[in-house]
């Protein structure tokens, strides 16, 4: 299967349910985790308008939401990042919205990795 700019949106997705799922159980982080949800929303918004993809509906196929924590975020986001590499080095006049995409990414989560676990994360990392 050849990545497509849609597996990014999807793996989004799929991430943002995570961070729903995981703000409902734990409360004390909605917050935090309400802000990352609309920081990927933008950044998925940025991407879009970068690349001029029409919106698609999205596919339920994914098996069902995830209890939610950090780690998963992560797992469920890294899809998304090595689509984006990938097709960045297999399309090069996307190389630049998605490598700034790549860039919010890691941001973001650095945020709300240091929200949620201040202290953890270090401003090198």
């Amino acid at each position: 299967m050849k990545p497509s700019i849609v597996m990014i949106f999807t793996a989004l997705e799929r991430t943002k349910r995570c961070a729903h799922a995981w703000a409902h159980s734990q409360p004390e982080h909605d917050e935090a985790l309400g802000k990352f949800i609309k920081d990927l929303d933008q950044i998925g918004f940025e991407l879009k308008n970068s690349v001029l993809v029409k919106p698609r509906s999205r596919s339920a196929k994914h098996g069902s939401t995830p209890t939610g924590h950090m780690l998963e975020i992560i797992h469920c986001l890294m899809p998304a990042i090595t689509f984006a590499e990938i097709i960045s080095e297999q399309q090069p006049e996307y190389t630049v919205p998605l490598k700034r995409f790549q860039e919010e990414v890691h941001r973001v989560t650095r945020e709300l990795d240091k929200k949620i676990s201040p202290g953890a994360v270090s401003d090198e990392d």
